[in-house]
């Protein structure tokens, strides 16, 4: 499955995915500052701090490995300059993987409470609203509140499913955090909402998002090697 510029491929499902990039991929080089060895991959945290002493940062390709997807990274002596070094991130557990642009600059490692990885990891709920007639206003105020909660790092129709203009009653189900962000502000329009919260089924793994451009990877772990796998 060729990716170009422009293109998502949403939540991971275990599909080969490549990216194409300038066709200048590199083996990986040891990262100045940064203990390495070939047993134990270095935290990808330390990598990003070597990456932002200056520099380019580009994505070269995103391949399928056992158990998730490995990334390339480039770092270029500005924009359109040489190649300083290339690594392979092995992200593990891979729960969405977004992929419009290659080459934007810069990278960001954020925590389990990023939404992006937290929509993963949160308690599922239930939330049970009546339109009463006003769905179209309701729906405006809603976009509102999301784009507030998460910006556009979660699209909109995600947890928000179409309804019939004349439904009496809108069953949606999602992360907790966005049912009772969305049922607050349906209560303060003058509407009946409740939130039901579902069965816990246990802490899963924690979730990171690592941030590159406009793409990003969401996934457990994230480990830098010595070399290609």
């Amino acid at each position: 499955m060729e990716v170009g510029r422009g293109m998502v491929v949403g939540a991971f499902r275990g599909c080969a995915v490549i990216v194409g990039g300038r066709g200048r991929s590199r083996p990986s080089q040891l990262i100045p500052g940064v203990r390495q060895t070939a047993e134990m991959s270095t935290q990808i945290a330390a990598v990003i701090r070597v990456m932002h002493q200056g520099g380019w940062v580009s994505a070269d390709a995103v391949r399928r490995i056992p158990g998730g997807v490995e990334l390339t990274l480039v770092l270029l002596k500005g924009r359109r300059g040489g190649v300083v070094g290339s690594w392979q991130v092995r992200c593990r557990g891979v729960r969405e993987l977004h992929m419009t642009d290659l080459n934007g600059g810069g990278i960001r490692l954020y925590p389990a409470t990023h939404p992006a990885a937290r929509q993963y990891s949160a308690r599922r709920a239930r939330l049970k609203w009546r339109p009463g007639g006003r769905g179209t206003e309701a729906l405006g105020v809603l976009l509102s509140t999301h784009t507030r909660l998460v910006d556009d790092w979660v699209p909109f129709d995600r947890y928000t499913a179409p309804f019939p203009t004349g439904a009496s009653v809108i069953n949606w189900r999602g992360p907790e955090f966005f049912m009772r962000a969305y049922a607050r502000s349906l209560r303060q329009l003058g509407l009946q909402a409740e939130v039901l919260l579902q069965r816990q089924q246990g802490s899963g793994p924690r979730l990171r998002c690592l941030h590159f451009g406009d793409s990003f990877i969401v996934a457990s772990s994230f480990e830098v090697g010595s070399g290609a796998t």
